[in-house]
């Protein structure tokens, strides 16, 4: 049976690695081929963005470190190929190239081999995104819905890259609330997207999930008016983890293989792929 749905899986900020969905990826294909081989009906691409980033931070930490007496150098590192991510991570209006530029290509050429998958269809969409990378996802959602006057910088080449068939925003973890400091008033993107096609319309849900003692996810409802009054967008606090992070800021880490966090989220691609003829 050939798929109907894609998924977009985006990290969040840290050093990855081309595999970093793949428990997710199995646990929520458990559930769905538990609820009638629903598994069989989405194609899944993993956005491992990371990869442009960490020469770059590597070859910084090497200068820094060569001739120089530095401590605590683990949390050094850490520090670098981490929170380093969402410096890096910027729009600089007056260069042709940043690594803005770069994350969002590499994102429109992942969405490009999804759609190939799904078999040159600009299918219903889902993207799944974790901590930055949900930054980075209403971003390029933000600079596709923007008018050519607005000068956004990587355009999408159809309907699917475009974000014209996102039917559900899921994000966890979701530092966005930290970025919206950066714009006075903070506008939202439209969702779901006017050019979703009505029969999935009621089924379209951002759904953003956060645990409480989680220090980088927060609630975006708050945001802005267009998410506040928006009953498609909905903040979910649950809480992730075991004995040693559930009650602490290293449950950050932790949803992906949370019961809390899986189930709903089968859920709502099982909603999704039932409008979907």
């Amino acid at each position: 049976m050939s798929a109907k749905l894609g998924i977009l899986v985006v990290h969040g900020m840290g050093s990855q690695g081309p595999g970093f969905a793949s428990e997710f990826r199995n646990e929520v294909d458990r559930r769905l081929r538990q609820a009638g081989g629903l598994d069989t009906l989405v194609a899944w691409q993993p956005a491992w963005w990371s990869q442009l980033l960490e020469p770059h931070e590597t070859a910084l930490w090497d200068k820094l470190y060569a001739d120089n007496d530095l401590d605590y150098i683990k949390l050094r590192q850490f520090m670098i190929h981490n929170f380093a991510d969402a410096l890096a991570y910027q729009r600089l209006g007056a260069a042709k190239s940043d690594y803005y530029r770069k994350i969002h290509e590499s994102i429109r050429e992942y969405l490009a081999q999804l759609r190939l998958a799904l078999g040159n269809q600009d299918a219903p969409l889902i993207v799944v995104a974790h901590s930055l990378g949900s930054v980075i996802l209403s971003n390029y959602i933000w600079d596709q819905q923007a008018t050519k006057k607005q000068k956004r910088l990587v355009q999408g080449r159809d309907p699917f890259e475009k974000m014209e068939t996102l039917t559900s925003f899921i994000t966890f973890g979701s530092n966005l609330a930290l970025f919206s400091l950066a714009h006075d008033p903070y506008t939202g993107f439209t969702f779901p997207p006017a050019t979703l096609p009505p029969h999935l319309k009621p089924a379209a849900q951002w759904a953003n999930f956060y645990d409480p003692d989680d220090v980088l996810g927060y609630p975006v409802g708050p945001l802005c008016p267009e998410y506040a009054g928006n009953p498609q967008i909905k903040d979910h606090p649950i809480s992730v983890g075991g004995l040693l992070t559930s009650w602490n800021p290293l449950s950050h880490g932790d949803y992906w293989t949370d019961d809390d966090f899986t189930e709903p989220v089968a859920k709502q691609i099982a909603n999704v792929l039932a409008r979907i003829p």
